[in-house]
């Protein structure tokens, strides 16, 4: 029964619950957005609804990237933004139709991409910061000392 409950503990904490926080996130982004540019014929449907929790099911998938410690942070990076682009175009610009103009769906990647290295650069900021304090508070122990 113990392993049981590891393995709902795992899924629950390693995609319901990333899934969940991508969800709200993206539905009150999107929904305040249309709002704020006075398009309120393009709140989220149920349909929308649909497609953004599958956008957000795969961006909690996505997220599992950064637990592969073999691979370099720079790409791990790298394959977590491509899957949110291609993520992003499949369902969100091209399910939804909502931009049938290349034009339209190209800014909107433009515009999404500048986000995610803005919000990127500062956790690897941080992280890096972290990781430099945690390397400094470490007692210095000689190797040659007899």
């Amino acid at each position: 029964m113990k392993k049981d409950t590891n393995v709902l503990n795992t899924i629950l904490y390693n995609f319901i619950y990333p899934a969940c926080v991508y969800f709200s996130v993206s539905i009150f982004l999107f929904t305040a957005i249309t709002y704020i540019m006075e398009y309120e014929n393009l709140a989220p449907t149920i349909k929308t609804q649909v497609l953004f929790w599958i956008f957000s099911a795969g961006m909690a998938l996505l997220q599992n990237i950064f637990r592969i410690k073999i691979l370099n942070i720079f790409f791990r990076v790298l394959i977590h933004y491509i899957g949110m682009v291609v993520l992003f175009i499949l369902i969100l610009v091209i399910l939804t139709g909502q931009y049938n103009d290349s034009l339209g769906g190209f800014i909107l990647i433009i515009v999404l991409s500048v986000i995610y290295f803005f919000i990127a650069s500062i956790v690897l900021l941080i992280r890096a910061f972290m990781h430099k304090s945690s390397n400094t508070e470490k007692k210095y122990d000689s190797l040659y000392r007899r």
